[in-house]
């Protein structure tokens, strides 16, 4: 099978979390499974371990794990891959922004940690039918969850928007200094033909963006077009705030949410929404006492984000910008 994702920092993972002390562990971006495995086999307790008593002397149990992926593709993999742990992981294909519905409906009603891991899989950007990726010839769908009908895609999005609304999402979600300049190609060019595949708009982002920019990008000149249309289509950031909401809401005291993001839009969401739910006071800042009567739900554990050792890097260079906050239930 081929390679779906290297998961990134597990060490840093499994050092935030204490899978040991057993309970249910939600892994809200299953993908490959990489990190559902780590936390597993952490807690593999083997049959003579059993018979020996460790296990039930309290040192150690296992954990399960709640893989939950809107990706059915990442769903069959893992189910592959993690086969050997059985009844230990339930697999659900869902947004993680609903993790109370989700709980809900498994008869849970708290967890001991859970892990956000916002890559896009290797896999899914090398899957052609998927058109997530400028290198490769497909489709402009970028529908995370592809089994969803009647739903939006990149396609019709650079077809049917209108420019002002496009220009919106490449400057703010795509952070382009272009972004205008884009927009207005795009409505340009589908006077006269319909945008269909990613070569296409690869040729209409270089068509409006000048070559001296271009050539000095250290990656790709289209990367943070496409990224914004996935976002768009996905509604990315507003799940991920509404995730993190929630999740606060479902750990149990001293569980903690681990969430690596891979650009600034997404880190600056963790680092705001985590603030709000540690100082969530409304009162002015001169008041002698409290009397909003908001308590904090969370304290945070990372007052920098964490990134990748170099070692790492080095193995898996698509790390490079990986930033990982955590934050601990109250």
């Amino acid at each position: 099978m081929k390679q779906y994702h290297l998961s990134v920092m597990p060490n840093e993972v499994l050092n935030f979390f204490q899978p040991q002390k057993g309970g249910f562990f939600v892994d809200g971006t299953l993908g490959g499974g990489g990190h559902t495995r780590a936390l597993l086999e952490k807690t593999q307790i083997s049959k003579l371990s059993v018979k020996g008593g460790s296990a039930s002397g309290g040192k150690s149990q296992n954990c399960n794990v709640i893989g939950i992926d809107l990706d059915i593709e990442a769903i069959k993999a893992s189910q592959k891959k993690l086969a050997k742990f059985g009844k230990r992981i339930i697999f659900v294909q869902d947004n993680f922004s609903n993790i109370k519905q989700i709980l809900s409906k498994l008869k849970i009603k708290q967890i001991s940690g859970a892990l956000l891991d916002l890559g896009v899989s290797t896999h899914q950007l090398e899957t052609a039918s998927r058109g997530f990726s400028f290198n490769v010839l497909a489709k402009l769908d970028m529908r995370l969850d592809q089994s969803q009908t009647l739903t939006l895609t990149a396609e019709l999005i650079v077809n049917e928007w209108p420019e002002s609304k496009l220009r919106d999402i490449f400057s703010k979600l795509g952070e382009s200094p272009f972004a205008g300049r884009i927009a207005k190609q795009i409505i340009i060019t589908r006077k006269t033909q319909k945008i269909t595949f990613t070569n296409q708009l690869v040729e209409i982002i270089k068509t409006a963006t000048p070559p001296k920019w271009r050539y000095s990008r250290e990656k790709h000149f289209a990367t943070n077009i496409f990224r914004a249309l996935r976002m768009a289509v996905n509604s990315e950031l507003e799940n991920l705030e509404k995730a993190i909401f929630e999740f606060a809401d479902v750990l149990m005291p001293g569980a903690r949410l681990i969430i690596i993001s891979f650009h600034s839009l997404e880190d600056r969401l963790v680092k705001k929404t985590f603030r709000q739910l540690a100082n969530p006071c409304e009162c002015p800042p001169k008041a002698p006492v409290c009397v909003c009567g908001k308590k904090p739900k969370i304290k945070i554990l990372t007052s920098k984000p964490l990134v990748p050792a170099p070692a790492e890097i080095e193995q898996n260079p698509k790390s490079r910008s990986a930033k990982m906050r955590v934050c601990e239930k109250n």
